[in-house]
């Protein structure tokens, strides 16, 4: 089950880093960042930094007032969890920078919200932003779209190696040579053995002579190949 969650996690976030809102602050600066989700009986709040997902919070909703309580924390000092389900971040610092993204589970289902992007305050001129943001973009873009055709390649690979496998297996059992040799050997050798019969008898003008005066011969040669 924790495989299963854990697949389905990563597939959602690559699905929609690329779509992932961008949130700018000055180092040491409060942030916090709203869940795309509601109506969740749990709630966890995950960051993905340089490929690693690492859980910072996971509430369950209380049955009396309905606001979510965190029921584990991985830094009370530095992450909070409102009421309402977003994530506080106190004093961001260089380690916060990186996507952040909320998943929800009830009874029948799980769901993942819409990844936000943390960064710092640019303090370069608006063009730059921009054009830094579309590259960080690209730049996602293309490693999703590498790993999708390394699988694809991986794929096709083992799909022909099945079946050059398949083809040369059938090709042996009815190829000749992997007949029985000494059965074709003793074939052969029949084929050259020529059995020859004759008879001679002696001539009718004898009156005395009986059927036993007759000669059978018989005769095997042996043809060589």
């Amino acid at each position: 089950m924790a495989r299963l969650l854990g697949v389905q996690l990563i597939m959602s976030v690559f699905m929609q880093i690329t779509l992932a809102d961008i949130m700018s602050v000055l180092p040491g600066e409060n942030i916090t960042l709203t869940c795309s989700i509601t109506n969740h009986s749990q709630i966890w709040w995950y960051q993905l930094r340089f490929e690693e997902i690492k859980l910072l919070i996971f509430a369950r909703i209380q049955q009396v007032d309905k606001v979510y309580s965190p029921t584990w924390n991985a830094d009370e000092n530095h992450f909070d969890l409102n009421e309402d389900s977003s994530l506080e971040i106190i004093g961001v610092q260089e380690t916060d920078l990186g996507f952040y993204f909320c998943g929800g589970q009830n009874k029948t289902h799980n769901d993942f919200g819409k990844p936000i992007r943390v960064n710092f305050t640019d303090n370069r001129n608006p063009e730059s932003t921009v054009l830094s943001t579309y590259l960080d973009r690209f730049q996602t873009i293309n490693i999703i779209l590498t790993c999708l055709c390394s699988i694809s390649f991986l794929i096709n690979i083992t799909c022909v190696c099945v079946f050059r496998s398949r083809v040369q297996g059938k090709s042996v059992l009815s190829h000749p040579c992997c007949s029985d040799p000494n059965t074709t050997h003793s074939a052969e050798k029949e084929m050259n053995l020529h059995y020859a019969t004759f008879t001679h008898k002696t001539e009718p003008g004898y009156k005395n002579t009986s059927d036993l005066d007759g000669v059978l011969y018989a005769g095997i040669r042996y043809l060589p190949a």
